[in-house]
């Protein structure tokens, strides 16, 4: 049987007691613990460098040449193609579209 929500919050709040966080937790309900973590998560992010604005409206880019055609797999179910967009200025995500 797997724990409900509310005793994994209190094993969570028993861990956190012991590590270095700004704030208090509220452990009353879903919505206050998530506002309450809202400080500590901003904190990490900085600690990441994952602070910076992304594009809006990225366009997805075919990655294909005239020796790799940009359809590298096929089932009937569906196509992969590999795929680039901007994220940054100067950085960009790569992955598969399905």
């Amino acid at each position: 049987m797997a724990a409900s929500p509310i005793t994994l919050l209190g094993q969570n709040e028993a861990l956190f007691r012991h590590m270095p966080l700004e704030g208090e937790f509220n452990f009353s309900n879903e919505q206050a613990y998530e506002i309450s973590k809202a400080a500590n998560r901003h904190r990490l992010l900085e600690m990441l460098g994952a602070v910076d604005q992304i594009l809006p409206n990225a366009k997805m880019e075919l990655q294909s040449t005239m020796k790799v055609p940009a359809l590298v797999a096929e089932n009937k179910y569906f196509e992969v193609f590999p795929v680039r967009w901007q994220v940054f200025d100067g950085v960009y995500g790569e992955g598969l579209l399905l």
